[in-house]
């Protein structure tokens, strides 16, 4: 996908489909002879892995909002034990060190794609309200809407890019822009407390959240209708 906004689409969506997998099929994996343990196990993990996105953003808002209302002192959030922030940094470490190893194999290692993981793993923040509001109405056995994932480059005729002039802010976004908002608020007086782990960590949500949805299009509409009003 060429923008976070096609890409974040396109993981609500998986999210959604992963979801009613799981509930149409989690009888199938658990009871089929053709899977070991281990496997059936890894499947489960990857068709339930928007949860996490799910339980990160309550955690975190519960987190930031009992600090800002004093309900718990900077020293008892689990942001700041050391304990948390050692099994936060598995997985990381674990991400950087298959990416590594991808580009290693396919011979496309160098000192630009390095510096590019850290920025492509942190794109997954902006994602977050989307792949969750996907898995639960996956859960709850909603249809959703078929997005068709736009293609772009210098090979495909015009009408084939016609899905990023019709992108429009659907329902998620009337969640995702308050949420972020939220964030970015609440990350002023989270590191102000001196939890800078929990602080960095909303102010990445907020920013890449509203740099996700493509606020600037509105901008754009709103100038060209004031523009035909004017003529």
């Amino acid at each position: 996908p060429p923008t976070l906004e096609v890409w974040k689409k396109q993981a609500a969506r998986v999210a959604q489909g992963w979801a009613k997998c799981i509930v149409n099929h989690w009888r199938s994996i658990l009871g089929t002879p053709k899977l070991s343990t281990w496997r059936k196990i890894a499947l489960l993990l990857q068709l339930t892995g928007p949860f996490s996105g799910l339980s990160w953003i309550v955690v975190t808002f519960i987190s930031a909002l009992a600090l800002l209302l004093g309900l718990s002192a900077p020293t008892n959030s689990i942001f700041s034990n050391p304990l948390y922030l050692i099994l936060v940094s598995l997985p990381i470490f674990s991400y950087f060190v298959a990416a590594a190893y991808s580009l290693r194999i396919q011979k496309i290692m160098s000192p630009r794609n390095l510096l590019l993981l850290p920025l492509l793993s942190y794109t997954g923040y902006c994602m977050l309200t989307a792949t969750s509001i996907g898995f639960v109405n996956g859960i709850m056995g909603r249809t959703g809407f078929f997005f068709r994932t736009p293609k772009s480059g210098p090979s495909l005729e015009p009408t084939k890019t016609r899905y990023f002039r019709s992108l429009k802010l659907d329902k998620i976004a009337l969640v995702e822009g308050p949420l972020a908002v939220l964030a970015l608020v609440l990350s002023i007086f989270v590191i102000l407390t001196g939890v800078w782990f929990l602080g960095l960590t909303l102010v990445g949500f907020g920013v890449l959240t509203l740099k996700s949805m493509n606020l600037s299009r509105l901008l754009r509409k709103t100038d060209s209708m004031s523009e035909e009003k004017e003529e």
